[in-house]
């Protein structure tokens, strides 16, 4: 029997310190890879979040838009026979003033006061336009005639 045993070719003590050494050594090696990796991702996760968290949106651009025609070629004009011959009187309807009003927080009309028009008029067709309370209108009529007073 113990000639059997020395046939055999001499192989690598395993519980050499040397080995044991490698071993550990290589365990250690795929731990701190493991470690590694996850901190890793958690890092690229993390750049991630903030980048779409802190990125400023481009702010809108403001598109020119060219002012419309007044008259286009299209557009047949009646014949002067067909329109009536109106003279026009010399105090034609001119604006006197031009008003704005808040009739809602953040909401704002204008109007304008023309030379025929009275405060009082004025004040109750827009009041009717917008819904304002009579109080209001009054108001609004009162402030329209001090204007015209003033100019």
């Amino acid at each position: 029997m113990e000639e059997e045993g020395k046939d055999k070719a001499p192989r690598l003590d395993m519980s050499h310190g040397f080995v044991n050494q490698i071993r550990r050594n290589q365990q250690d090696r795929d731990h701190f890879e493991k470690e590694q990796r996850a901190h890793n991702t958690a890092v690229k996760v993390n750049k991630q979040m903030q980048k779409t968290a802190t990125r400023q949106k481009r702010p809108e651009r403001q598109i020119y838009a060219p002012p419309r025609r007044e008259k286009s070629s299209s557009v047949v004009e009646p014949a002067p026979e067909s329109v009536p011959n109106t003279a026009q009187p010399s105090n034609v309807d001119k604006p006197v003033l031009e008003v704005e009003v808040e009739t809602t927080p953040g909401q704002w009309i204008t109007f304008n006061v023309l030379t025929t028009d009275t405060a009082e008029m004025v004040a109750k067709r827009v009041a009717m336009e917008h819904n304002l309370e009579p109080r209001l209108a009054a108001a609004l009529a009162y402030h329209i005639a001090m204007e015209l007073q003033g100019s």
